[in-house]
């Protein structure tokens, strides 16, 4: 059990001997339950091999399994849920992929109809040439939306390699190459207990949802995987990336390539960095995290390689740069200026992306 004080919560957690680790956070008082299963496996995980066998999947297929997944011999997942009263949905990210239910009561037989289809996989060639249709409409309608276009250019612009620069959902031809094989491939390597958990906030018996798992889930073990994403290189793609669009404002997004994480390095806590909130002006100070970077780390190399930087360029606000909060590594750029375009030292380099009408 582990407890916070400052936030007034209490969570209790197990792990099954298949690997499933299951999370509950009593929420007394709450008139709904939450429940979510989450898998470690997204959109960049489309290259692997399994028990010594190399796989390349089409890109969006974490996204179209997880519209698979709530298809069953027996109905729709879907269907189900709308029986006992519960509301169901799911979502693909760069990452990861998660199926979860609010519900104000029969929480057992929710949790039953999750576990239960997200384990039992159902594709027949029928259901994926239908599923296929549903899906290009839908990557048709992401890639008519500026932001979403300019957050994918993004990333295109920023790796070479990479599966990250490739949509979430995939293109109208990746998806085209589908098959029951390839989800089936997928659910094999990624839908396996060690490499998923489950979390529940609300009011439930914890012992009650630890013996529900273990008898809905599988206990054959996990098979040997690992994934591909390609070699790293430091230094951005291109430096532009420029789409034009029908679009009544133009969107520009700015992005550059980090460190890779030190070993033993909290990625939480560099996400913690780069999310801070920024100050706007002198007058009103600037809040920063306690430094506590080990000596050694990525962090303490970026730091040390900031001074070699080429000039920086003159900052039309002086009052804005001076109140600018440190990078990940801790550097602040001197008063009057603005950070330099490309780093070749810290493997940084600014990529942007653009829409106009």
């Amino acid at each position: 059990m582990r407890q916070s004080d400052r936030l007034g919560l209490v969570m209790q957690q197990a792990q099954l001997a298949n690997g499933l680790k299951i999370y509950y956070i009593p929420r007394p008082g709450f008139s709904k339950t939450f429940a979510m299963l989450a898998t470690n496996f997204g959109s960049v995980d489309a290259s692997f091999t399994l028990d010594g066998v190399r796989y390349d999947m089409p890109a969006g297929v974490a996204h179209f399994l997880e519209h698979k997944m709530f298809e069953d011999a027996d109905g729709n997942a879907l269907q189900k849920f709308g029986a006992t009263g519960a509301s169901p949905n799911a979502f693909t990210s760069h990452t990861m992929t998660a199926y979860h239910f609010s519900c104000t009561d029969r929480l057992a037989d929710n949790l039953e109809i999750l576990l239960k289809f997200v384990f039992t996989p159902y594709f027949t060639p029928e259901n994926v040439r239908k599923e296929q249709g549903i899906i290009a409409q839908e990557i048709g309608m992401m890639e008519d939306t500026p932001d979403w276009a300019a957050y994918v250019g993004l990333f295109a612009g920023l790796y070479h390699e990479h599966p990250v620069r490739e949509s979430i959902a995939g293109s109208v031809d990746s998806i085209a190459r589908i098959t029951p094989d390839v989800l089936l491939a997928c659910h094999r390597a990624f839908y396996t207990p060690s490499n998923m958990c489950l979390v529940v906030c609300g009011t439930a018996d914890f012992d009650a949802l630890v013996q529900q798992a273990e008898a809905l889930t599988p206990r054959t073990p996990a098979p040997t995987v690992v994934r591909h994403y390609g070699a790293r290189r430091p230094e951005a793609a291109r430096a532009v990336t420029e789409r034009r669009m029908a679009v009544s404002q133009p969107t520009c997004l700015v992005g550059f390539k980090d460190a890779a994480l030190a070993p033993g390095e909290s990625r939480l806590r560099r996400q913690l960095w780069a999310t801070w909130p920024r100050a706007s002006c002198a007058a009103r100070p600037r809040r920063s995290l306690p430094r506590s970077t080990p000596t050694g780390s990525s962090a303490a190399a970026l730091r040390a390689a900031m001074p070699s930087c080429p000039r920086p360029r003159p900052c039309p606000s002086a009052a804005r740069a001076a109140t600018r909060p440190p990078c990940a590594t801790g550097w602040r750029p001197p008063a009057g200026t603005m950070p330099p375009a490309a780093c070749p030292r810290t493997c940084s380099r600014a990529s942007k992306r653009r829409a106009t009408a």
